[in-house]
């Protein structure tokens, strides 16, 4: 995320404006920002919003069981 203006004539993002960062282990972020980790079919999740909106989804591949099952 940058703290400097956007250029003129930017467009310029409205509020709940996603991003999202795919990570190795999400449970680091997660206590950092003391956020409980969410589990999905697709992956462990954690969601943030900033200041002015922004949703910052970080989420990491999900845990597998012994048989390899997702």
């Amino acid at each position: 995320m940058s703290t400097a203006p956007a250029p003129p004539g930017s467009p310029v993002p409205g509020p709940d404006t996603p991003v999202y960062l795919r990570v190795r282990d999400v449970d680091g972020p997660a206590r950092e920002f003391g956020v409980r980790v969410e589990e999905v079919p697709w992956a462990r999740e954690i969601e943030l919003r900033d200041p002015d909106g922004n949703r910052l989804r970080i989420g990491a591949p999900p845990t597998t069981d012994a048989g390899g099952a997702v």
